[in-house]
């Protein structure tokens, strides 16, 4: 497993592994390591969403940082990600996922302002005509509008490219 290393010399535990700089035990006997129940490895993690068991918000956090790290290789999160696809995310789950994925790269922060600030986000294509009449129309009813947009996404372009 590349994403953990085993910890040897501090601890009398062979089952303790060592996520970022948490450490946690895969023996639920343990009692070496206090909260070990919380996240052992992603392997179980895996193995837990497959069995149909619900993630913990943490849990999900935790492997998301480690992914877009790089410690967690991509065989291992395209396993949990089949998982996920067979047995679902309840409504916690999904939220969990969505904040972490926010999270994991760079937020913009737009300045204060008493009107909402909204997005409307396209997977574009050819037929993608809905984003240049709906931002006009939301501006003019006092939304904020960034209009986050792609350029240059191949043979449909992406919303600029329209302009």
């Amino acid at each position: 497993m590349q994403y953990a290393t085993r910890i040897h010399q501090s601890n009398p535990c062979s089952n303790a592994l060592a996520l970022s700089r948490q450490v946690y035990c895969r023996n639920p006997h343990c009692l070496t390591y206090s909260g070990h129940t919380d996240l052992v490895n992603f392997l179980s993690l895996i193995e837990n969403k497959r069995d149909g068991q619900t993630l913990a918000p943490r849990q999900i956090r935790d492997f998301v940082r480690e992914y877009t790290v790089g410690n967690i290789p991509d065989y291992q999160m395209a396993a949990m990600l089949m998982a996920i696809y067979f047995r679902g995310l309840d409504t916690a789950e999904t939220t969990a996922l969505t904040l972490a994925m926010r999270d994991s790269g760079e937020v913009l922060k737009f300045p204060r302002d008493q009107r909402p600030l909204v997005d409307k986000h396209s997977t574009g294509g050819i037929g993608d005509k809905v984003s240049l009449p709906l931002v006009p129309l939301l501006a003019c009813l006092g939304f904020r509008v960034p209009m986050i947009s792609g350029r240059g996404l191949g043979l449909t372009g992406g919303t600029l490219d329209k302009l």
